[in-house]
């Protein structure tokens, strides 16, 4: 049982929450909330890692796994020694998770997923009673994820699971929501809350065009009745000019005049106020979304349009042994969609990055061809410990206007003074719509997308408008990507499973 009285949490200067109550029961239960809303906050404030007002208990004993974490210069056997000297309950799933390392590798030269697998091994050899998990799946191969999935369905112990993985969160008994600095418990499956959260946001959606409409309606409403009223009092200045209407009544219908248009101008410029104010709160309730526009006409890639070719090639560890058993020879042509398949430590950000033309790390053998098309690159590593605004980080590569460019960062959900905060305070998903729009606001367009693992961090609204955009855009696109849904959705060709060239 958690259980949370008077709770209040504020970062950065800003109230996450206020006066939070919540009694939250065993099982495992998904912290669900839109990027940027305070869920690894949340987890922080329930480790003790993070100053808060009010009481928090959490029964048993409570372990983390962070979203992020820096890397130690030890190998993989430095760490897992020890794990079994503790001797911990859950030692065949520890194993499963652990198998495919190599105890001889440093750290720094894992994958994300491996690395990840190794930092969750490290959290259950504690034995806890609790389990506070921060996107776990994030970079975890198709193995990893079901290996996950299947553990949080048989332990007895309790989860929190922030996550916007829509197949991992089928596991989850319950929802806790963190919207709008309130914590609310849903006794409901995520897919139940997911398509009530559907309806929720269709529902603002209309209302907030219904208002826009009002809004301009009671404004053209308030201009027709000040010029009926300017049409009435030029009328009477025509006949008293004519001199057949007594002064007494001149003065009478002048000052009439007057009163009833100080009288429309209250009436109406109140209505105009409270239509536009209606409109304001419900703008200011809708949950920030990704709105990539594009110009399709900037975007041209022919069908015949060679994007890569590479013949034998296969990349060197450094003792200079080749990872692959065989060379890779392929050749991508026109506006398709890839996707690079294979688990984790396969080699798929490695290919990316050679077809991307930026460093690897390691060498490959081979011969390759690359053409020039015009190239962005979203990384897997999105840590971006940057100490400059979003404003300054995006205009370090765009030629654009302040004003512009707060307009475009709009579409990307981020609003108001998002655009003035440090790089380095961002969320995870609020990372990634950064880098979106630092890659997509270019003068010229990308030609060609390489998106490494793009909806890691991204919550729900943000991951169906992404998965929304990418369905328009019109380039050639090769992605890696272990979640099957967004694959799917994009209708991504399976290109090649690295997984058979694994020696």
């Amino acid at each position: 049982m958690i259980s949370i009285k008077s709770f209040s949490l504020e970062k950065g200067g800003k109230s996450l929450f206020s006066d939070q109550n919540l009694n939250l029961p065993n099982g495992v239960t998904a912290v669900i909330g839109p990027n940027g809303a305070g869920k690894s906050s949340l987890l922080d404030a329930l480790m003790r890692e993070h100053p808060f007002l009010g009481q928090v208990e959490l029964s048993g004993k409570a372990t983390r796994l962070l979203q992020h974490e820096s890397r130690p210069e030890r190998s993989v056997s430095e760490l897992l020694d020890g794990i079994w000297s503790k001797a911990p309950v859950e030692g065949a799933f520890i194993a499963a998770l652990v198998s495919s390392l190599s105890p001889q590798a440093s750290c720094l030269s894992l994958s994300g997923g491996e690395w990840l697998r190794l930092r969750l091994s490290l959290c259950l050899a504690e034995n806890p009673d609790w389990i506070l998990l921060d996107e776990p799946s994030n970079h975890l191969d198709r193995e990893g994820r079901a290996l996950l999935a299947k553990f949080l369905g048989d332990w007895r112990g309790s989860v929190l699971l922030v996550s916007h993985d829509r197949e991992l969160l089928q596991s989850a008994h319950r929802v806790l929501e963190v919207l709008s600095g309130r914590l609310r418990l849903f006794e409901l499956s995520a897919e139940d809350y997911f398509q009530a959260a559907r309806e929720e946001r269709e529902r603002r959606e209309n209302n907030l065009l219904e208002a826009g409409r009002q809004t301009k309606k009671v404004a053209a409403e308030k201009q027709q009745e000040l010029e009926r009223q300017d049409r009435r009092m030029a009328n009477g200045r025509r006949k008293a000019e004519r001199g057949d209407m007594p002064r007494i009544l001149k003065g009478r219908l002048k000052r009439q005049a007057q009163q009833t248009q100080g009288r429309i101008d209250r009436t109406t410029s109140e209505r105009v106020s409270i239509a536009e104010k209606n409109f304001d709160q419900l703008w200011l309730s809708q949950i920030p979304e990704i709105r990539m526009r594009l110009d399709p006409e900037a975007i041209v890639v022919s069908p015949g349009r060679q994007i890569f070719h590479a013949e034998g090639i296969r990349p060197l560890g450094p003792d200079g042994i080749p990872l692959w058993k065989e060379g890779l020879s392929f050749t991508l042509r026109g506006p398709g969609r890839w996707v690079i398949r294979g688990k984790n430590g396969s080699g798929k950000s490695l290919l990316l990055k050679l077809i991307a033309g930026i460093e690897t790390g390691l060498p490959f053998e081979g011969a390759w061809t690359r053409s020039p098309l015009r190239a962005s690159f979203l990384l897997q590593e999105r840590t971006m410990a940057k100490d400059v605004s979003v404003l300054d980080w995006i205009r370090e590569e765009i030629e654009i206007t302040e004003e512009e460019l707060r307009n475009r960062l709009a579409d990307f959900g981020l609003f108001k003074d998002d655009p003035l905060r440090s790089v380095s305070t961002l969320s995870g998903g609020e990372k990634v719509r950064a880098s979106l729009a630092r890659l997509m606001l270019r003068k010229d367009p990308p030609e060609l997308l390489l998106l490494d693992e793009p909806t890691n961090d991204l919550d729900l609204a943000n991951l169906e408008a992404l998965e929304k955009a990418l369905r328009e855009y019109p380039g050639a696109m090769i992605m890696i990507s272990h979640d099957e849904t967004f694959v799917k959705n994009l209708k991504a060709e399976e290109w090649i499973d690295l997984d058979k060239l694994r020696r």
